[in-house]
């Protein structure tokens, strides 16, 4: 009996569980519009999807759930709910017009001109349905068309403020700034609650550089409407042009206050931008995990970058995040940007030269990512390729001073301090100079000889590491000995300032002082070329050439990236060393790397031409010579090439110019002589016979 009773009591439980479908539907969408009225919109949407999910032929209740999840910014899936509203009820204008407003907003024109004339189909004098699809029309570049729909509109219903709005829009977008202003203000008139029209006049001044009428239209769509979260996007993109940082945080942080994870993302960013990293990551928290790929991915690229910064960056853990970002977009720039900064971080330059590359195949305007690629030739030793990807910075439409800046660096790194003074008085001119351009003037007067204009420059921008340059060379151990140690008390694992601090002892004379501090450079980041290289020069100092050969192979395990310079110094020491054949072995190994490394090719071919191998040497120095414009030693290499082959009056121009850009050097003159000397010896002969 009791089993019996248990098996009935389970089917009662189970008929009450069950129920009329028709009718749990409609107790369903009951409590989704309870919560609607009070605002809370996921629980909406969770009733409405149970509701769908009792009875799917409710076209009401998909439509109710379409327009609570569009209220949420949660556009997918509002479009296919709205969808299948539709699908059940074709008759329903309204619903198509919400589908065709997603539409718009999506960019696909011309599905919203098909869901607009569906509606007209239902309601042909619906000037909802002919502003729809006026829009859907200018969309598709047919203005004409368009004006013709929206005066319809006014036509059908002259108070129809939307209609006006629209049709003055167009006005504008012909270039009738009056009429459009006039027609904006009488929808204003029109629709006196609306933020909408003043949103629209907001538009006109802004397209027409009018600042202060923005603010004021702006003003008065948030006395209408203070929650209007199109006047807070308004409002947050002009103070931040107008570079209001308080005032566009107000908006931003109203906006992030919404379901949408991309207010949250914009917010982030704007608190990265402004310094404030940790605050920037917490914003993140909300959308590191969107559902949204394109946001998730634009998150976890930020996330990367961020990373990156702060007292303890994460290079690695830079590099794995932003790599999940390139997975879920791999089409956009932003991901592959941050994949490049992490990878340069973390020493892989080879791959983060690729990564900026296919920044700049997605977006070829994207300045940045040629400045980042030009930095990536300088820490290679690749002058030549910094100077090249520093002018495609700077030709880019957006470029700005970070660019030209670059492009001065890389000039100076490749000798052509002409050329980087006249690039460097051009941004001067752009403004009040910044540090950092401060900062370049001292290192070009330093260049020039000018050792007080360096030090004032220097001074003025606050440079330490060309302040200890200047105490080096002026004999000042002890000042630059306590420059450097003022800056280390605050930042003891600097890389830099260790760098400096080993010059400083190496310029001291005090070899062995300078080991730890590479060495600790080292360990801090296995792949520091320049401390394998001041590593080296130490242990010369100490004569240890063992140690000295060890620690450039270690270098060039270490960056396989660098295996041009790192190779051409192994071919010096091996010169040094007399082994010309292990030397021009490593010479060789570099131009493997990059048959445009100049130094390389100039030294291999001065060792080939001191074998008289002269067919092979003269390519080499042409290479040199066209690598090198600003360098006397290729000229002088391969006038010497050309005056040993027999050919002295080819030699002559490139002596000469040797002798000009080097007069300190009186081989070079010597060589000179000898050319002129042939000439003449080979006239004398001709004029004998």
């Amino acid at each position: 009996m009791k089993r019996l009773l248990c098996i009935w009591c389970l089917a009662a439980v189970a008929a009450a569980c069950g129920g009329d479908p028709a009718k749990r539907a409609s107790d369903y969408a009951a409590s989704g519009d309870r919560y609607v009225e009070k605002g809370q919109l996921k629980e909406a949407v969770i009733e409405y999807r149970n509701a769908v999910k009792a009875d799917p032929k409710r076209a009401d209740v998909y439509a109710k759930l379409g327009r609570s999840l569009r209220r949420l910014e949660r556009a997918p899936e509002a479009y296919a709910a709205l969808t299948r509203a539709v699908e059940l009820n074709p008759a329903d204008a309204g619903t198509q017009l919400e589908v065709a407003s997603l539409l718009i907003a999506a960019g696909d024109f011309e599905a919203a001109r098909r869901r607009a004339e569906q509606a007209l189909k239902v309601q042909p004098s619906s000037p909802d349905a002919l502003i729809a699809l006026g829009t859907a029309l200018a969309g598709l570049e047919r203005l004409d068309e368009a004006v013709q729909k929206m005066e319809q509109a006014i036509r059908v219903d002259p108070s129809h403020a939307g209609a006006v709005v629209t049709l003055g829009s167009f006005r504008l977008a012909e270039g009738k700034r009056a009429e459009a202003e006039r027609l904006l203000r009488k929808a204003a008139e029109l629709d006196t609650r609306s933020a909408r029209p003043q949103i629209a006049l907001a538009n006109l001044y802004w397209a027409t550089g009018d600042r202060q009428g923005v603010e004021r239209a702006l003003s008065e769509a948030f006395a209408r409407e203070p929650g209007n979260r199109l006047a807070h996007r308004a409002a947050a993109m002009l103070y931040l042009v107008t570079n209001r940082p308080v005032e566009a945080e107000r908006h931003l942080r109203v906006l992030a206050q919404g379901e949408h994870p991309s207010a949250s993302l914009a917010l982030a960013r704007f608190l990265a931008s402004q310094g404030r990293r940790d605050e920037a990551m917490k914003s993140l928290e909300k959308t590191i995990k969107a559902p949204e790929p394109e946001i998730q991915a634009a998150s976890r690229a930020l996330h990367a970058r961020l990373m990156l910064g702060g007292s303890s960056p994460d290079a690695k853990a830079a590099v794995a995040e932003a790599r999940k970002a390139v997975q879920l977009a791999p089409q956009t720039a932003e991901t592959h940007y941050a994949l490049g900064l992490a990878l340069a971080a973390e020493g892989n330059y080879d791959a983060a030269d690729a990564a900026f590359a296919e920044v700049l195949r997605l977006e070829p305007r994207a300045s940045v990512a040629a400045v980042e690629r030009s930095r990536l030739g300088l820490a290679r030793g690749d002058a030549r390729a910094a100077v090249a990807a520093a002018r495609a910075a700077v030709s880019a439409p957006a470029a700005g001073v970070a660019a030209s800046l670059q492009l001065v660096r890389s000039l100076r790194a490749a000798g052509r301090l002409d050329d980087a003074r006249v690039e460097l008085e051009s941004v001067v001119k752009r403004g009040e100079p910044t540090p950092e351009v401060r900062s370049e003037l001292g290192w070009l007067a330093l260049a020039s000889g000018n050792r007080q204009a360096a030090r004032t420059a220097f001074e003025q921008a606050g440079a330490t590491d060309g302040l200890v340059t200047l105490d080096l060379l002026e004999g000042r151990m002890d000042a630059a000995r306590e420059r450097v140690r003022s800056q280390m008390a605050a930042r003891p694992n600097d890389p830099s300032l260790l760098i400096l601090s080993a010059r400083v002892e190496l310029a001291a004379g005090k070899p062995a002082d300078a080991e730890p501090f590479l060495t600790r450079v080292i360990e801090l980041d296995p792949r520091a070329l320049d401390a394998y290289y001041l590593l080296a020069e130490s242990h010369r100092r100490q004569s240890n050439i063992d140690r000295v050969r060890a620690d450039y192979e270690r270098a060039a395990v270490a960056r396989p990236d660098a295996v041009v310079p790192t190779r051409t110094l192994l071919g010096l020491l091996e010169e040094g060393q007399k082994r010309p054949f292990e030397a021009e072995r490593q010479y060789r190994a570099a131009l493997a790397r990059d048959p445009h490394a100049g130094v390389a090719a100039n030294n291999l071919a001065w060792l080939l031409a001191e074998q008289e191998r002269f067919d092979e040497a003269r390519p080499l120095a042409e290479v040199a010579a066209r690598e090198l414009p600003a360098r006397a030693e290729p000229r002088h290499t391969l006038g010497w090439i050309l005056l040993k082959s027999g050919r002295p009056s080819d030699a002559i121009p490139l002596l000469e110019a040797a002798v000009r850009m080097a007069p300190d050097r009186p081989r070079y003159r010597e060589h000179l002589e000898e050319a002129r000397s042939e000439v003449r010896r080979q006239q004398q002969a001709r004029a004998a016979r």
